[in-house]
């Protein structure tokens, strides 16, 4: 852990203190979770502590804390954004 902890402040900056599973970094493998079930099937694999579904500002699954939301409705660039408020971070799904 303190390796990942360096890395992240060399890459950054900053630290961040946070497991590396919750840092929504998008890889080669990933794709944008468009459907509440993939959302659902990357929050098991995260071991997630719950899941909220429902018409979000924010669209498409992300986290927050040690929460997965996916937000119904929106675009597929809407889903997509990198750029979310506060601490939400984008979940990104594993290419099928």
């Amino acid at each position: 852990i303190r390796c990942s902890v360096l890395l992240i402040f060399i890459i950054t900056g900053s630290v961040d203190s946070r497991p590396l599973r919750q840092l929504g970094v998008m890889t080669e493998n990933s794709v944008v979770c468009l459907i509440e079930e993939q959302c659902r099937r990357k929050f098991r694999e995260l071991n997630l502590n719950y899941l909220y579904v429902n018409n979000w500002p924010t669209k498409g699954c992300f986290l927050k804390g040690n929460n997965a939301y996916f937000g119904i409705g929106g675009t597929v660039e809407e889903m997509s954004d990198t750029d979310l408020p506060g601490i939400q971070e984008r979940i990104w799904c594993d290419r099928e």
